[in-house]
């Protein structure tokens, strides 16, 4: 009996390699001939390459745009834009308008929900280098940019208030009718 179940397992595997050697087959013809496919793209690719001028870096600045630090990436903080604003008393909209580009993107860095792009926080750093007459010289239709005051941080006593003038007393003519209040009887 054991020889008749060795047999069949054997049967069995060998009719089982024959249908999976037959599900495979058009599967190998296919990947070969993808592999054949990518080669020549390969070689096509590398022909153009050499024809191709030689493309710029890709960490090197694009045309008009600011370079990064010599460090590589530019940090960013939420309170870098609001100390700026509030240094040089500019609101958001303003803020957008130097670095060309919209409020509400502003507005989603200052409260910390995105993060910019490192390109605009390169334009940002340049802005932050400005002076207030570099940034009015940008900004000349804005009339309300002025330097914010500057907050006093020593304790001084409060000044003392000044003396409130009494205003001068002006007679008020009586009317006849104030006159007949006043002869009225007052009951007690």
């Amino acid at each position: 009996m054991a020889n008749i179940q060795k047999a069949l397992n054997e049967e069995i595997r060998r009719l089982a390699r024959k249908e999976i050697k037959a599900a495979v087959a058009p599967l190998q013809a296919k990947v070969a001939a993808l592999r054949a496919t990518v080669a020549e793209q390969a070689k096509r690719l590398a022909a153009l390459e050499k024809a191709a001028p030689a493309p710029a870096p890709a960490d090197a600045p694009k045309p008009g745009a600011s370079a990064p630090a010599a460090t590589g990436k530019l940090r960013f903080s939420p309170k870098a834009i609001t100390a700026f604003r509030k240094k040089h008393n500019l609101s958001q909209r303003m803020v957008a308008k130097l670095l060309g580009t919209s409020l509400v993107s502003v507005n989603k860095w200052e409260s910390g929900s995105s993060k910019p792009r490192q390109a605009w926080i390169a334009k940002f750093n340049d802005l932050r280098k400005k002076g207030l007459k570099e940034i009015k010289a940008l900004l000349p239709d804005e009339p309300s940019l002025k330097k914010a005051p500057k907050a006093d941080k020593s304790p001084k006593a409060a000044p003392a208030p000044k003396p409130v003038e009494a205003a001068p007393e002006t007679p008020v003519a009586e009317t006849p009718a104030a006159e007949a209040k006043d002869d009225a009887p007052q009951e007690e």
